[in-house]
């Protein structure tokens, strides 16, 4: 019975941890700086790094990652491709991109979590063998005295053959870290209209810093 008790009371604090970041997400005004890194061979050095930055004010929020801007304004929305230099404007999303690590509370019904203290954190660790899905496990780090989330680590299953000159035949399971490196919450400016396209004459037309980039306009009519 201990056992069982010891698994619902670790749930029951993994998810009022869990519950505290996401609901400083629905905050009004705060900035989210992420950077997820894959590691395969080796755990000190990521074979792969990408970042992502939220920064929501009000109704509206800024989204960035490599080679992609979002802004959302008040009528519609400002894609920049920067890849492709392209500005696209689109209809209006309200929705922020999810967050892909944080899943939902029927989940957690059906998983084992370890909570594990350490000097600095709260470690929880959850079993995801019984959902049959690429994830092996999750852990989650809480700051001890923040009480935010602070990093998840992604165990995948293995299955994946990486390219890579040294390891040709190896299968190996790679891990993903997300690292939360920036957190905070005030009145955040969020860009104008005009620093992305102007209205000229009826017509749209690219902002100067954005010279050479090509202006689409795909709302839906």
């Amino acid at each position: 019975a201990t056992i069982g008790r010891t698994q619902e009371s670790a749930k029951q604090e993994f998810k009022s941890s869990i519950d505290l970041f996401k609901n400083a997400l629905k905050k009004d005004n705060y900035e989210l700086l992420l950077h997820k890194n894959i590691y395969v061979y080796d755990l000190n050095k990521p074979m792969e790094t990408s970042w992502q930055l939220l920064i929501k004010n009000g109704d509206r929020f800024y989204y960035q990652t490599e080679g992609l801007t979002m802004v959302s304004f008040s009528d519609c929305r400002i894609v920049v491709d920067s890849t492709n230099k392209t500005i696209y404007l689109a209809d209006l999303e309200t929705e922020i991109p999810p967050m892909n690590f944080l899943f939902s509370d029927s989940v957690l019904s059906r998983v084992n979590i370890e909570k594990k203290e350490l000097k600095d954190r709260l470690v929880f660790n959850i079993n995801m063998y019984s959902l049959n899905t690429e994830i092996e496990s999750v852990q989650y780090h809480f700051d001890k005295s923040t009480k935010m989330l602070k990093n998840v680590i992604i165990y995948l299953n293995e299955g994946s053959y990486y390219e890579d000159e040294n390891h040709i035949e190896e299968k190996q399971s790679p891990v993903q870290e997300i690292v939360i490196t920036k957190l905070t919450f005030n009145k955040a400016n969020l860009p104008v209209k005009e620093d992305f396209i102007l209205n000229k004459k009826n017509e749209y037309i690219v902002a100067s810093n954005y010279s050479g980039y090509v202006f689409k306009d795909i709302r839906k009519k």
